[in-house]
């Protein structure tokens, strides 16, 4: 497997080569009948994103002539080579901030979320360059300033606030109450998740979900 190449994309392609077939095939062996469209989920899953590839993965193993076993190896390798390389990457980038906590920790509904963005409903920024001793009071105000913006006592489709955690490194964080009280120290950052939705079978982020409410507004 070259740098760069994926256990999954490793796989497929010494797969086509030994058995002398096309990656077009692969993808009709899949269950394909746009071949183009085919194509490109297969050059998805070669890259690494086996999640979004949806159920046409499961016709894999069938189309590659391999036990489910021997592909379903290949994507738990590849999962995990990318989840140690979004970790390294988290850690890399990490800044102290602050995660407000609330009554739900699964937002409701999750498309208004993905839409409005997670990390700008939950997560505060602390000031650059200030000390570690006043996190704490910034998160706290960072909640006020929040529900002042979103002009009620609970926040977009997480309800109520029920206090704000200090991720004061990746593995050092502290939780504090709605009054800024110390409840509990975590071993590890408190962080918040990406949010998808599915658009005709295909993922598509926030900023594609913004784009398409937008565009599809009436202008007066």
């Amino acid at each position: 497997m070259s740098v760069g190449e994926t256990a999954i994309s490793s796989l497929i392609n010494t797969r086509t080569q030994e058995l002398g077939i096309s990656r077009a095939e692969i993808v009709g062996r899949c269950g394909f009948k746009n071949i183009a469209k085919g194509l490109r989920r297969l050059d998805e899953v070669c890259a690494g994103n086996v999640d979004r590839a949806g159920l046409r993965l499961a016709k894999l193993p069938d189309a590659l002539r391999f036990e489910p076993q021997v592909v379903e190896a290949a994507i738990l390798a590849t999962r995990q080579v990318q989840a140690r390389e979004q970790e390294r990457c988290y850690r890399d980038a990490f800044r102290p901030h602050g995660i407000i906590v609330c009554e739900r920790s699964i937002p409701q509904p999750i498309w208004l979320a993905s839409v409005l963005g997670v990390d700008r409903i939950l997560r505060i920024d602390f000031a650059e360059g200030s000390a570690p001793v006043t996190y704490a009071m910034q998160a706290r105000d960072g909640l006020d300033t929040r529900l002042r913006r979103w002009g009620s006592s609970s926040l977009p489709a997480f309800a109520r606030p029920q206090g704000v955690v200090v991720n004061y490194a990746y593995d050092k964080a502290v939780e504090f109450d709605v009054e800024g009280k110390p409840l509990r120290v975590l071993d590890e950052a408190l962080r918040t998740s990406v949010s998808t939705l599915s658009l005709g079978g295909r993922s598509i982020t926030a900023r594609e979900l913004r784009h398409l409410i937008s565009t599809s507004e009436p202008h007066i």
